[in-house]
């Protein structure tokens, strides 16, 4: 079983959320996974924005509210997921003006 600090480790997190400019999402860590990626969807559904890392490589990343061509996106829900061989996690983010 795993211990209470090693459970809230496992989670994906973000801060601040809501935000403004950019949000630091935490990722999870898991040893078994060599690459997972961060996927950012807006409320319809659609992807807005995608990373890639493995599984020792960060244990954060900071997403400054823009699309995979670097254009700015609107105020409003999204949301994180992360995902890999044995695990998919989602956070909701919400961006402010």
């Amino acid at each position: 079983e795993q211990t209470p600090s090693r459970r809230a480790h496992a989670a994906l997190r973000a801060s601040p959320n809501p935000f403004s400019k950019s949000v630091t999402i935490v990722l999870p860590t898991t040893p078994t996974a060599t690459h997972s990626k961060l996927e950012i969807y807006d409320i319809s559904g659609r992807m807005v924005k995608s990373f890639s890392y493995g599984a020792a490589q960060q244990a954060s990343m900071v997403w400054e509210g823009l699309d995979d061509h670097n254009r700015p996106v609107p105020t409003g829900i999204y949301f994180a997921r992360v995902s890999n061989r044995t695990s998919t996690q989602t956070l909701k983010l919400i961006k402010l003006e």
